[in-house]
C-alpha cells in the first residue's frame, strides 16, 4: 500500500472499520511497535448543544481512565490516548474471538463448566475495577468478550462510574441497558460494586438457562419486574450455584455479597460442591418431525356445460338509420384547432398540477427519510443505554416527521425510563390515535399498561387506594391479555386484603 493510500489517526495507520454505536472503531496498524490495535474514536453528534458536547467528551476521557487505570488480564487494554486536528481517540488492544452476545446466539445455553468458567473471570475483572473505585454500570452479554484462548476481557468502560472523581450523573438520571440494570440503577440512585454484582447475575441466569430472569412486553414492564418480580429456579441447575444466583439478584443491595470477591468466593465453593460430571444445565428436545399425509386427490375436471342456444332468442332492434352531414374542409380545421387548444390547456394545467404533487411527495419521502436516520441513531443510544443522546436523536426524528410512529414509541420509552410517565402516556396515545390497528399500536398500548400498572403500584405504597384501583383498572382495560393487565387484575383482586 502506497504511503498516498493511508489513512492515518495520529502515528496509526487505519486498516477497517470494525464498529459503530455511539462512537466508530477501526482495526488499525501500529508502525513503530509493528502491532495491531483497536482505536475508538469519539463522535459527537452535531444536534447537542455545547455543554452536552463537552460532557460527551469528558465521558469518552473518562472510559479512558477508567480502564487505563486497570491493569489485569480479564480487563481490556488501554494504550494510549490521543487527539489529532479535533478528532478524540483512544489505542486499546485488539480482541480476537467472540463477545459473549454473539456466543449466546449460537449456542443458546452454555455448559455449566463453561459459564461458570466465564463468571469467575468477570469478577477477577470486577474486584480489581471496584479496587480501583470504577463501577462498570453496564454489565452486560456484549461487553463481556471472549478470545478463542477462553480469556475473558471485560470491555466497554463508557459509561462508567469512578468513584473518586466528581459525577457526571445527575441524580435521578439513568445510564445502562434495561434488562441488566439494577433496582438501584432503574430508579437513578448512587451505586456501588454491588450493582455490577447484580447485572452479572443476570448475565449468569441468561448464559445457564437461555434467557433473561426478568422479561416483559416493553421496558416498562422489564423495569417493573426487575423492580418487583423474583427471578424462577432453573430447571437442573445444581442448588449451590443457584444459590450464588439467587443472591446476586436480590433487590436490595444489603442482601447481595458485600463485594466480588466474596461473590466469586461463593461460586468457587459451589463448583467444589457441585459433581464435575455436570456439563450442560439443559438438552433440547429432540426435534420431531410431522408424519407426512398422502396429497389429496384432485377430481378430474368435468367437461364443460355446453352453451344455450340462441335460436330461439328475440331479434336485436336496431335503431333506424341517420342521414349523415359532411363538414368542409375549413370547418374541419377549425373545430381541430379549438380541439388541439383545449387539449394543450389540459395538458399544461396536468403538467403543472402534477409537478405539484410530485414535489410534495418527494419533500415528504425526504422528510420520512431523514426521521428514520435521526430515529436508527437514536435507537443506537437507546440500546447503549445513553438515553440522553437517545432523547436528542428522537426529538431531531420527530421534528422532521411529527407522524413516524417509530421515532414516537421509542420517545416515550425514554420518558418511561426516567419516570415521567404523564409525558411517556401523551406519546404512546398518539401512536394509538394515529393508527389504530397498527402493529404500533398494539405495542404503545402494551406500554402504556405498563406505566399504568407502575403508578398504580406508587399510588398503592402512598396509600392511596382509589388511585391505585383506577390505575390499575386503566392497565387492565388499555391491553388486554398483556403481562402488565393480568398483573394489574391479579392486584384488582387482593387490594385493599394484601399486596405481593
Amino acid at each position: 500500500m502506497s504511503e498516498k493510500t493511508v489513512q492515518r489517526l495520529g502515528k496509526y495507520e487505519i486498516i477497517r472499520e470494525i464498529g459503530r454505536s455511539n462512537d466508530i472503531v477501526y482495526e488499525a496498524y501500529d508502525p513503530q511497535l509493528k502491532r495491531r490495535v483497536a482505536i475508538k474514536e469519539l463522535v459527537i453528534p452535531p444536534g447537542l448543544s455545547g455543554e452536552k458536547a463537552v460532557e460527551r467528551r469528558e465521558r469518552f476521557y473518562r472510559e479512558a481512565r477508567a480502564a487505563g487505570s486497570l491493569q489485569h488480564p480479564n480487563i481490556v487494554t488501554i494504550y494510549e490516548v490521543g487527539e489529532e486536528n479535533g478528532r478524540h481517540y483512544m489505542v486499546m488492544e485488539l480482541l480476537e474471538g467472540q463477545n459473549l452476545r454473539e456466543i449466546l446466539q449460537v449456542k443458546g445455553v452454555l455448559s455449566l463448566d463453561e459459564a461458570l468458567n466465564i463468571a469467575e473471570q468477570v469478577l477477577n475483572a470486577l474486584i480489581v475495577a471496584h479496587s480501583h473505585g470504577v463501577i462498570h454500570r453496564d454489565i452486560k452479554p456484549e461487553n463481556i468478550h471472549i478470545l478463542p484462548s477462553g480469556i475473558v476481557k471485560l470491555t466497554d468502560f463508557g459509561i462508567a462510574r469512578i468513584t473518586f472523581e466528581p459525577s457526571l450523573t445527575m441524580e435521578g438520571e439513568v445510564f445502562g441497558t434495561p434488562s441488566y440494570m439494577s433496582p438501584e440503577q432503574i430508579r437513578g440512585l448512587s451505586l456501588d460494586g454491588r450493582s455490577d454484582l447484580f447485572s452479572l447475575g443476570v448475565v449468569m441466569y441468561e448464559m445457564l438457562s437461555g434467557r433473561k430472569p426478568f422479561t416483559g412486553d416493553s421496558p416498562v414492564t422489564i423495569t417493573y419486574n426487575i423492580l418487583s418480580q423474583q427471578p424462577e429456579p432453573i430447571p437442573g441447575l445444581p442448588l449451590p450455584v443457584w444459590e450464588v444466583i439467587r443472591k446476586a439478584l436480590e433487590k436490595n443491595p444489603e442482601n447481595r455479597f458485600r463485594d466480588a470477591e466474596e461473590m466469586l468466593n461463593s461460586l468457587k465453593k459451589a463448583r467444589e460442591l457441585i459433581s464435575p460430571t455436570v456439563s450442560r444445565v439443559s438438552t433440547p428436545p429432540p426435534s420431531v418431525s410431522a408424519p407426512s399425509t398422502p396429497a389429496p386427490t384432485t377430481p378430474a375436471p368435468s367437461a364443460p356445460a355446453p352453451l344455450p342456444s340462441v335460436a330461439n332468442e328475440p331479434t336485436t332492434h336496431l335503431p333506424p338509420r341517420r342521414k349523415l352531414v359532411y363538414l368542409s374542409e375549413s370547418q374541419k380545421n377549425f373545430i381541430l384547432l379549438i380541439v388541439l387548444t383545449l387539449m394543450g390547456t389540459g395538458t399544461l394545467f396536468l403538467f403543472i398540477f402534477g409537478a405539484q404533487m410530485m414535489a410534495e411527495k418527494w419533500q415528504i419521502v425526504e422528510r420520512r427519510n431523514k426521521a428514520i436516520e435521526f430515529y436508527n441513531k437514536a435507537l443506537e443510544y437507546y440500546q447503549r443505554g445513553d438515553y440522553a443522546s437517545a432523547l436528542n436523536y428522537t426529538n431531531q426524528s420527530i421534528l422532521y416527521d411529527g407522524d413516524f410512529l417509530p421515532a414516537r414509541l421509542l420517545r416515550g420509552n425514554i420518558f418511561s425510563l426516567y419516570r415521567q410517565y404523564d409525558l411517556a402516556l401523551q406519546e404512546w396515545q398518539y401512536v394509538v390515535s394515529a393508527k389504530q390497528m397498527s402493529q404500533e399500536a398494539e405495542i404503545a398500548k402494551r406500554n402504556m399498561a405498563g406505566v399504568y400498572l407502575l403508578m398504580g403500584v406508587e399510588a398503592y405504597r402512598r396509600g392511596d387506594i382509589n388511585s391505585a384501583r383506577q390505575l390499575w383498572y386503566n392497565a387492565l382495560q388499555t391491553a388486554p391479555g398483556s403481562e402488565a393487565a393480568m398483573k394489574a387484575e391479579e392486584f384488582l383482586n387482593q387490594i385493599p386484603l394484601t399486596y405481593p
